[in-house]
């Protein structure tokens, strides 16, 4: 699978036929052991041709008319096979089901009248709203709220830009915590814009992760971020916050030897002592 050895896939599934006959539809084993060597996703060519060789041929069929929005095959699908509701495939991102790839709100009609789980997540993490979130739309995003699809679910790092303000307004009318640790999230990947995005919608700037680390500290050891070091303080930030193991994030800059962090920190007030 990692050499991209499609034939040697077949033959071996082939060999023995009872590894894609689970009539359960989860995903085999191979399949997301496939998935994992490639940090969830399965983009390339020969990887997707190995993940068809492990999806039984029904599933196959069933999430192409999920994905080219063939509403009435979809129909079609489900009533010769309501189990498919619940079928395991890759389209690309991880693991996941039809309630992930719809189109057209029809699609998810079908989807949740069958009995899809509006809550399920992808093996990356994503839920159903997530996917709308990232590749949807605006009355996506409105229709799984609606359908009571919990704004704090598998949300995963993602945080709609500033120029998604209708899909934020959104989750906020339906009780999204900013303060769910994604502000953390971004920090730690050095989104400052993100960050004053969160910060715009009241995500709490002293809010800390397991270690007791702020963004300030996430920020500041990656040494990115001069604006969003200043953003974070001006909103209340307190840049003498010690983690778990008392480190200030002036400390964790200049142990990073990240010296931009650290004249920044300095110059909004953080303790200049070495």
């Amino acid at each position: 699978m990692a050499d991209g050895d499609v034939q040697g896939v077949a033959a071996l599934v082939k060999r023995y036929p009872a590894l894609t006959n689970d009539r359960s539809y989860k995903a085999h084993a191979l399949l997301r052991q496939l998935v994992s060597l490639n940090k969830g996703h399965c983009y390339k060519k020969l990887h997707r041709q190995i993940a068809d060789v492990l999806t039984p041929a029904s599933v196959r069929s069933f999430r192409e008319a999920i994905i080219n929005d063939q509403v009435d095959v979809v129909r079609h699908h489900l009533q010769a096979d309501a189990d498919l509701i619940y079928a395991d495939f890759t389209a690309g991102r991880g693991i996941a089901q039809a309630i992930h790839h719809w189109t057209s709100l029809a699609v998810a009609g079908l989807c949740l009248d069958a009995g899809a789980d509006i809550e399920s997540l992808t093996t990356l993490g994503e839920s159903p709203l997530t996917m709308q979130l990232r590749f949807g739309t605006v009355e996506g995003v409105r229709y799984l709220l609606q359908n009571g699809a919990n704004p704090n679910n598998g949300v995963g790092g993602h945080m709609p830009s500033d120029t998604m303000a209708e899909r934020i307004e959104l989750l906020l009318a339906h009780g999204w915590d900013t303060n769910h640790g994604l502000m953390l999230h971004d920090a730690n990947h050095g989104h400052g814009a993100r960050i004053k995005t969160w910060l715009k919608y009241g995500a709490d700037p002293n809010a800390k992760n397991d270690q007791g680390q702020t963004a300030l500290h996430l920020i500041a050891a990656r040494g990115t971020g001069r604006d969003a070091i200043h953003t974070l303080i001006k909103a209340g930030a307190d840049p003498d916050l010690r983690d778990q193991d008392g480190h200030t994030p002036l400390d964790l800059a200049r142990a990073a030897r990240q010296q931009s962090a650290a004249q920044a920190l300095m110059a909004r007030g953080a303790n200049k002592t070495p």
